[in-house]
């Protein structure tokens, strides 16, 4: 179930106060059946929109830096919480207990997280995505700054096969940036420093996704497994999103048993993951003269 809350505020000065209002309606019911695990969802209001409700004077400064409208944002979330049986007239479906979520916006200023509204939005979250603008009009999307987004629930969150199949791909990708970095004004690079670059260039090509075609379960592991086990290594840069495609196809109509059973136990074993390792490189063999890096 979608539903966009709409509320009948008239007055501006009175918007903060609504996100706690819609968390509470959602609680208590806004449909006769609830979802098992229904989200809140709470836009930012920017400063533009501040000053065009209010007009250019200090009060729209006040508000825009006061404490009620920036923690106005956090009151959402306490209203959060797990839900069981009835409430009510109101009829839960499934079995067993349910959650909600919810999922503050917040735009920072120039990328500055330690800002009083984000950090108070990340002292009491599970954990935070931070877009990064330069990545996204760089092609990079979603746009995904790694190093600053945070999960604290961890791999507990995670099915066994990604967590073992992800490995150390946030270190590793860390480590590209860090080296991207350093050596974007060095023209004169060893081969083991090219290597990692073109890995670590490998390892945000795999991120990119299409919009509105996001992967299965199994197959993110197996291009998690061929990315780490350095099989997009041997791929020019420019075309590990096709060979990552073609794989999948390639796995999906030749090696439909070992997706099915990535997808229903969840479990990566060592013998699986030989398995994706030697089936991607018989498939980049076979297919060197269209994806094999010069």
């Amino acid at each position: 179930m979608l539903r966009d809350v709409k509320h009948n505020v008239s007055d501006g000065l009175l918007d903060f106060a609504t996100p706690t209002g819609d968390g509470l309606h959602i609680k208590v019911g806004v449909s006769p059946v609830v979802s098992d695990t229904p989200i809140i969802v709470t836009g930012d209001m920017d400063a533009a929109m501040i000053k065009k409700r209010l007009g250019m004077s200090p009060l729209a400064d006040a508000v825009m830096d006061s404490v009620q409208f920036g923690a106005s944002r956090v009151y959402c979330l306490p209203v959060t919480a797990t839900t069981a049986g009835t409430i009510g007239e109101v009829t839960r479906v499934g079995d067993g207990g349910g959650s909600m979520t919810a999922l503050p916006i917040v735009e920072t200023q120039a990328g500055d997280v330690s800002a009083y509204i984000p950090t108070n939005i990340i002292s009491i979250t599970d954990g935070q995505i931070f877009l990064e603008s330069d990545l996204f009009f760089a092609g990079q999307r979603p746009a995904v700054n790694v190093g600053l987004s945070v999960s604290r629930v961890g791999g507990a969150a995670q099915t066994k096969a990604t967590k073992k199949a992800t490995g150390s791909l946030r270190l590793d990708l860390a480590q590209y940036r860090e080296m991207e970095v350093f050596t974007q004004f060095s023209s004169d690079l060893d081969d083991s420093t090219k290597e990692q670059l073109h890995y670590g260039q490998g390892l945000m090509r795999i991120l990119r996704q299409k919009q509105y075609h996001p992967l299965s379960m199994h197959q993110q592991v197996i291009v998690l497994v061929c990315a780490m086990g350095h099989v997009l290594s041997k791929v020019a840069v420019k075309d590990v999103t096709d060979f990552r495609d073609a794989l999948l196809d390639h796995f999906e109509q030749e090696h439909s048993d070992l997706c099915r059973s990535l997808e229903d136990e969840k479990v990566l074993t060592d013998d699986m993951k030989q398995e994706i390792l030697r089936i991607a490189e018989e498939y980049l063999a076979a297919n060197a003269e269209r994806f094999r890096k010069e």
